[in-house]
């Protein structure tokens, strides 16, 4: 049977090198547009897709909620507001939302050359003052949310050395103080801390591996198409894999059901971007091109 723990490093694997993606692709995707193209083209992106599939998880009925619950979860700020999330990987949204309204509002101060590597140390700063406050207060301080934020920057980072535009030396700098924050934080904030460290390092070492090789530029494309609806979707499927016995709720998964759970999530993302994303990015491309021409 796969545990817990194993399920939980290897979503944590993917949630990185989402991240890392995020930013990787954030310094390209903004040098072709203005700033407010920039940020509509992103919640284009997000929003409406994330709609059709809460509509499809409602359908499956996947979690019995009250009304306000779902309401709030519309507006992906429901953790904000008191209620869980209804979609399990939408917890990261909001992050990711927040990053991109950073990035279009400092984005002169952070893909510059140099600049990343201080933005680094100083989410590294408020990392570690999250953690700080979590461990005083016994209270749930989002660490994640800067640690994140520091994920989203490497890979800025990484774009910017790997397109010749600083040295490495000073990529090996933004990762010892990722390194030296991520161990800290998290042992201050989670008694699985361990887990944490295993998974976000993994999951860099998975996304470098992907940069040096001749089909880095494709694959990194591709996973950032399909990674935002293949998240989302886990929890819908596991509802449907649920009804038809392939596994039971709250229980562990075998070896084969995990697979058959990834290849039927994979599926539904890859239809998901075809037939629901793509045809949603052509019109925000086309509101894009309106705001251009004014």
């Amino acid at each position: 049977m796969v545990t817990q723990n194993l399920l939980f490093t290897i979503g944590r694997v993917g949630v990185t090198i989402f991240f890392l993606i995020t930013g990787y692709l954030t310094y390209t995707s903004y040098k072709k547009r203005t700033g407010m193209q920039y940020l509509v083209n992103r919640l284009f992106r997000m929003y409406p897709e994330y709609w059709v599939l809460l509509m499809a998880a409602f359908i499956f009925q996947i979690k019995n909620v009250s009304a306000p619950c779902w309401m709030a979860n519309i507006t992906l700020f429901n953790e904000f507001m008191g209620y869980g999330n209804i979609l399990g990987a939408s917890w990261m949204m909001p992050i990711q939302i927040c990053f991109f309204v950073f990035i279009f509002f400092f984005k002169k101060y952070v893909v510059k050359s140099n600049a990343p590597k201080y933005w680094i140390l100083f989410w590294g700063m408020v990392s570690l003052g999250a953690g700080y406050l979590r461990y005083a207060t016994g209270k749930p301080i989002p660490t994640a949310f800067p640690l994140l934020f520091l994920v989203a920057l490497l890979g800025i980072e990484f774009f910017i050395q790997e397109n010749g535009k600083k040295q490495k030396a000073d990529s090996m700098c933004c990762l010892v103080i990722f390194e030296a924050v991520l161990i800290m934080s998290t042992k201050l904030s989670y008694d699985n801390w361990l887990y944490y460290v295993v998974a976000y390092n993994i999951g860099i070492v998975l996304f470098v591996f992907m940069r040096k090789r001749e089909w880095k530029s494709k694959l990194l494309i591709m996973l950032g198409e399909i990674g935002f609806p293949f998240f989302l979707c886990f929890d819908i499927i596991f509802s449907i894999m649920v009804r038809f016995g392939v596994c039971e709720e709250n229980q562990y998964m075998s070896v084969s059901a995990c697979i058959i759970h990834f290849v039927l999530s994979l599926a539904f993302a890859v239809i998901v971007t075809k037939w629901v994303e793509k045809p949603i990015l052509r019109y925000g491309k086309a509101l894009e091109r309106k705001m251009a021409s004014k």
